[in-house]
């Protein structure tokens, strides 16, 4: 019997699950997003089959096919993650695939 905590404001709730006893949850760990360097940011968009960084406008960007993706400028400060997360939003690449997995 699995049991999953449900949590609504100050409210908690159970919710079980029967029929599953026997699910080995252990390898369903997710991988979390971690701040990367523009450096890191640019080499892993190439991976994934960006062009650029090309300059345009006030940022620079980089292009896969008809997707053009604005990335900040270089500094010495690592790209946070929400800041990650509208990035690849916009390249449309998923978690998993900038991740590697």
């Amino acid at each position: 019997m699995l049991i999953v905590l449900l949590s609504h404001c100050y409210e908690r709730y159970f919710l079980v699950l029967p029929g599953i006893a026997g699910l080995d949850v252990s390898g369903l760990k997710m991988s979390r997003l971690t701040p990367v360097s523009w450096g890191d940011l640019v080499k892993r968009l190439r991976e994934l089959g960006f062009e650029g960084p090309y300059t345009g406008g006030r940022h620079p960007q980089m292009r896969r096919g008809d997707i053009t993706v604005t990335i900040p400028n270089p500094h010495h400060s690592d790209i946070g993650v929400g800041l990650l997360q509208r990035l690849l939003r916009q390249a449309g690449v998923s978690r998993d695939e900038w991740l590697g997995e």
